[in-house]
């Protein structure tokens, strides 16, 4: 299931950025209502994209976390087996992710911080 995780997730994100590009690409300071609607459209896309990521994000933390404790990396025939290169690289890859969320949130925390401190002066 990991493989299908990690090919399914990165189609996807391809998909949204190169939608996203398109999007960037096309805007001009002129747009006309067409240019408009076309724009909202892609938006609404991206934004869909962007839901299934998520929801499928955390299939794939159930998918690598749980599998944990019993894949095998040596017996290619048992059916819990999985690359252990692959295995390994979704799983650091989901704590990755993790971990750059939480330097994300400290940070804009001290920023929060700071910025309600500087208010007093």
């Amino acid at each position: 299931m990991i493989p299908i995780y990690l090919i399914v997730a990165g189609c996807f994100h391809v998909v949204g950025e190169i939608l996203s590009i398109i999007q960037f690409c096309r805007k001009t300071p002129e747009d006309t209502e067409a240019q408009e609607i076309y724009t909202n459209h892609i938006t609404c896309i991206i934004s869909t994209l962007n839901c299934f990521n998520l929801a499928w994000f955390i299939a794939g933390c159930v998918f690598i976390y749980r599998a944990k404790e019993y894949v095998q990396f040596t017996d290619k025939n048992a059916p819990n087996f999985c690359h252990e290169i692959l295995y390994m690289f979704a799983f650091w890859i989901t704590n990755s992710s993790f971990v750059i969320v939480g330097v994300l949130i400290c940070f804009a925390g001290c920023i929060g911080c700071i910025a309600v401190c500087g208010r007093g002066e």
